[in-house]
């Protein structure tokens, strides 16, 4: 019989933890550029059903083409925001002071908002692509985006009760 531990948990140090979420992260950032990259090849929409399409969008602004004549702003105003959030959460992950839906959370956020960026630097504009009703197109991105802040606005609502 071996000797050890192999019952108990091993204990994640805050430098795994980060090292998980990253990867997690890049992952999920790859997955939207390659989607993208992918709806580049549609020539007309493509409807999925009577409220639903996929289509091909470019955006230069922000959510809803907002600020799209600042584009400038736009970059700078992405970058800023992305490092404050980004050393907020890792700093929080190192220290172990984030529960599940939290990390969860905020990893969603940080790749929605990095591979948004990674478009705005390489191309000069989001690829949107969804389309849903009367909602403006959106993608993945913005998916990872909306989905990551709920998480964290249920997260909060749970540590109020």
């Amino acid at each position: 019989m071996l000797k050890g531990n192999s019952t108990k948990k091993r204990k994640e140090t805050g430098y795994g933890r980060v090292a998980s979420l990253s990867i997690v992260i890049t992952l999920l950032v790859v997955l939207s550029l390659m989607i993208n990259s992918l709806i580049w090849n549609i020539e007309k929409p493509i409807r999925i059903n009577s409220f639903m399409s996929i289509g091909l969008s470019f955006n230069t602004g922000i959510s809803f083409g907002l600020f799209s004549s600042f584009p400038i702003v736009v970059l700078i105003l992405s970058l800023v925001i992305i490092f404050s959030v980004g050393a907020f959460f890792f700093l929080k992950v190192y220290k172990k002071e984030l529960n599940r839906l939290e990390s969860i959370g905020f990893s969603l956020l940080l790749a929605g908002a990095l591979s948004n960026l990674i478009e705005r630097i390489f191309y000069g504009r989001i690829t949107d692509f969804i389309k849903i009703g009367w909602w403006p197109m959106f993608n993945v991105a913005d998916s990872f985006i909306c989905v990551g802040a709920g998480l964290l606005v249920v997260a909060l609502v749970r540590k109020e009760k």
